[in-house]
């Protein structure tokens, strides 16, 4: 089979951005806005000194690339979980590869060539063959812990178990030539096998199915009035083999929290552009110092039914509405700006959010669910906190009523605001029929059982030094319904 793997990357790329704006509620064309501010701000670490680790890596990479080691380069040092340089060879003035290193231990982290000239995919023997020298040379015996599987990965093994996250995708054209290196997070760092805890030590299948069963929550679902009852795990998908506890893998979402609110009802309109500026500033002290509005270059098929966005001239500012009431705004001058590093805690922030929506709440609503961990995972951490909150009916969290907000770590500001719903009547079905959680997490692993492996917790937005032997769901985006036991995805 014949692609290009710039191609593929375009589409992989140009396929997020579509998936991004259809289900998150910040517009993905506006983080193309923000990569290019972010870009921006890297140059100040441009032309970095690579360190001697990093030297013998990149002679390394020569052997399979000659080509590379008479181009010149442009070298980046960025910051986050781990010290990582990217290293740009350029050639006709143009990127002709990138390469990123670790800077502490000198592992690949990527290489991939900026090139459209279809390559043709090696066969699974050869790929295996030639993914596992490319390793044995930037790894050393190291090699030997890690296992040919699904895709050209190759993943480290201890004690019998998959590490999750130290992994390399490694692809390989029909030639025999490396073409593309991708090192998964917890790739490419020194390890003690000794810091390994045994998998004797953790709990029996018994136990782990019980302790799973507490994760099994209840939530109402649809998109129409009509809801149905359904269980879901409502955790990151990883819990200690050892104590049940949840840990943290890196996974997007996790429980939700029942916040106690006092609704105000209140509804804020704008009826035309021209009249937005000084809503604006009257209801949430938005000064934007006589801009003017036009229609946002949003598609229509990424917009609601019956939503109206605008941007200010210099988009600076966006908002939009639905049937003339403002449903979203997003500061994107004020979120590119924010300082990093602020000190504002996530609790801090999350009452700041809680005041700030209270007013605007249906009076019906006296309690958000709030999903403890649902903020995209990013490195560098960016500079603000980000709550969605979904409206709860008799203590369950409504799937399709969501709030979502954003506030600065630093400045304490609502950076984004968006109701991601219209008010309508829904319809529940009455829960006391439902199955226990007990049984819905019984169905549930008849299809998607645990698997013992290890894995590396993220703490403070950083990937810990320290494995922990997990139980982890493989899927935990199916569903169990709350009356039948059937499962669903």
């Amino acid at each position: 089979m014949k692609h290009s793997y710039k191609i593929l990357y375009a589409n992989k790329a140009i396929a997020g951005l579509v998936m991004a704006a259809l289900l998150a509620p910040i517009p993905a064309w506006h983080g193309a806005t923000a990569s290019a501010k972010e870009s921006t701000a890297t140059k100040a670490n441009e032309n970095a000194q690579v360190n001697q680790v990093s030297k013998q890596t990149m002679e390394k990479v020569y052997r399979y690339w000659p080509e590379l080691g008479s181009m010149g380069t442009k070298v980046f040092l960025g910051g986050g979980s781990r010290p990582i340089y990217t290293i740009r060879f350029m050639k006709d003035g143009l990127v002709y590869a990138d390469l990123k290193i670790d800077a502490e231990t000198g592992a690949v982290l990527q290489l991939e060539k900026r090139s459209d000239t279809p390559e043709a995919d090696a066969s699974e023997a050869v790929a295996r063959e030639k993914g596992e020298a490319f390793l044995r040379d930037m790894l050393g015996d190291e090699v030997s812990q890690y296992r040919f599987g699904n895709n050209s990965s190759f993943v480290r093994y201890v004690n019998d178990l998959p590490v999750a996250g130290d992994s390399y995708l490694i692809q390989v054209s029909d030639k025999g030539q490396i073409v593309q290196v991708e090192a998964k997070d917890a790739a490419g760092r020194k390890i003690d096998p000794g810091a390994f805890p045994k998998p004797t030590e953790a709990m029996d299948r018994e136990q782990a199915e019980s302790a799973f069963a507490s994760y099994m929550k209840p939530l109402y679902v649809g998109r129409n009035q009509q809801q149905e009852l359904v269980y879901r795990p409502a955790f990151s998908g990883s819990f200690d083999a050892r104590t049940g506890k949840e840990v943290d893998d890196g996974s997007l979402g996790s429980g939700y929290t029942p916040v106690q609110v006092k609704a105000g009802g209140k509804r804020v309109t704008i009826k035309t552009p021209q009249e937005a500026a000084q809503v604006l500033e009257k209801e949430w002290g938005i000064k934007l110092n006589g801009a003017t509005f036009e229609p946002s270059d949003m598609p229509k098929e990424m917009l609601a039914k019956n939503e109206k966005e605008y941007q200010t001239t210099d988009d600076s500012f966006r908002f939009s509405t639905i049937n003339d009431q403002v449903v979203h705004f997003y500061l994107t001058k004020a979120s590119l700006e924010e300082p990093p590093n602020g000190k504002i805690s996530r609790e801090e922030a999350l009452s700041k959010a809680i005041q700030f929506l209270e007013p605007y709440l249906d009076p019906n609503v006296t309690e958000l669910q709030v999903r403890d961990r649902e903020e995209t995972k990013s490195n560098p951490p960016r500079p603000y906190w980000e709550f969605s909150m979904y409206v709860s009916h008799e203590g369950i969290p409504v799937k399709s009523q969501r709030y979502m907000v954003r506030v600065g770590k630093s400045t304490g500001a609502i950076l984004y605001f968006r109701k991601d719903f219209q008010d309508q009547k829904l319809t529940f079905p009455n829960g006391k029929q439902a199955i226990s959680a007990k049984a819905a997490a019984e169905a549930y692993l008849k299809e998607n059982p645990l698997e013992l492996e290890y894995v590396y917790p993220v703490e403070n937005d950083k990937i810990s030094s320290t494995p922990v032997l997990v139980y982890r769901l493989q899927n935990r985006y199916a569903s169990v319904d709350a009356f039948t036991g059937k499962i669903s995805r």
